[in-house]
């Protein structure tokens, strides 16, 4: 999961002094719950052969985009996914 560290923080996780798969546990199960449905979608390899948009997305996976939209950006804030150019 991504995470924004001050300088100091920084420091301390650069020398590896900074707990991190603590900081994951508790999200542990929901994300596992969120990357069992993408894969599901098989939203990953249709991403990987190009990128699309939110609507392109939803109508190749026959899904409704106000539906993907939830996961996709759980995916975004879990360093799985990455938006481009909006």
């Amino acid at each position: 999961m991504p995470l924004h560290f001050t300088a100091l923080e920084w420091v301390l996780e650069r020398l590896n002094l900074l707990p991190l798969p603590l900081l994951d546990t508790p999200l542990a199960p929901g994300i596992g719950r969120v990357l069992a449905t993408a894969c599901e979608l098989d939203l990953f390899e249709v991403l990987e052969e190009r990128s699309l948009t939110l609507d392109e997305l939803a109508s190749r996976l026959a899904c409704h985009p106000q539906s993907l939209r939830p996961l996709l950006q759980l995916l975004i804030v879990a360093g799985y996914l990455r938006v481009r150019r909006g």
